[in-house]
């Protein structure tokens, strides 16, 4: 699975380089649309499995609650903290609020890791979101803050791993960053969002 993920990425890496941003963003509408759907159905069918919920009322109710949580996830802290927990949860590191900080920095990163490096895209569609004036400044100081808590707090969390488990997930960072650096920020999202989540 592993192996196939690297290939699929450097194949979207070269995907990026060889096409114009306007097909790059045309595939990832396709995939985010197509692929992210199945990705959501799955977490419904797990929360439906969790809850054993028999009224189809209640389980609309649920749907609608996801769906509204998703919509608002893209622009808040929540989806930062998804993309860390999703990312850790292979390591079953023990839950605490340093844990959920150390999860909820690591999936920050990657949002403003993308954020900034696609700043003249990104901040354009954030302004206009939130009716701020966000600067690339603002990314800057943000993203070092984010690495600050982030080292903190991994020193702690990753203390139990080797240091071979650390090494490969610097690494998986360091691909991420390529990705991001070298694609259009709906590709990179796509990238991510479809092969690393």
């Amino acid at each position: 699975l592993k192996s196939f993920k690297l290939i699929t990425t450097f194949f979207s890496l070269w995907f990026a380089v060889y096409f114009t941003e306007n097909t790059e963003d045309y595939f990832a509408f396709l995939l985010i649309l197509s692929l992210g759907i199945l990705h959501g159905a799955n977490d419904l069918k797990l929360i439906e499995k969790i809850t054993k919920i028999s009224d189809k009322n209640q389980l609309y109710k649920i749907i609608a609650l996801y769906l509204c949580s998703i919509t608002i996830g893209i622009l808040t802290p929540p989806l930062a903290y998804h993309f860390g927990q999703e990312h850790f949860e292979k390591y079953q590191l023990p839950t605490s609020w340093k844990n959920n900080l150390f999860v909820a920095a690591y999936g920050l990163l990657i949002l403003l890791m993308l954020f900034k490096i696609n700043s003249s895209q990104s901040l354009n569609v954030i302004n206009e979101i939130v009716s701020m004036n966000i600067t690339e400044q603002q990314l800057y100081y943000a993203l070092l803050a984010t690495c600050v808590i982030l080292v903190t707090t991994g020193a702690y969390q990753l203390r139990g791993l080797p240091l071979k488990t650390i090494a490969k997930e610097l690494l998986y960072l360091a691909v991420i960053f390529i990705i991001f650096n070298t694609s259009s920020l709906l590709w990179g999202f796509a990238i991510y969002f479809i092969l690393w989540h």
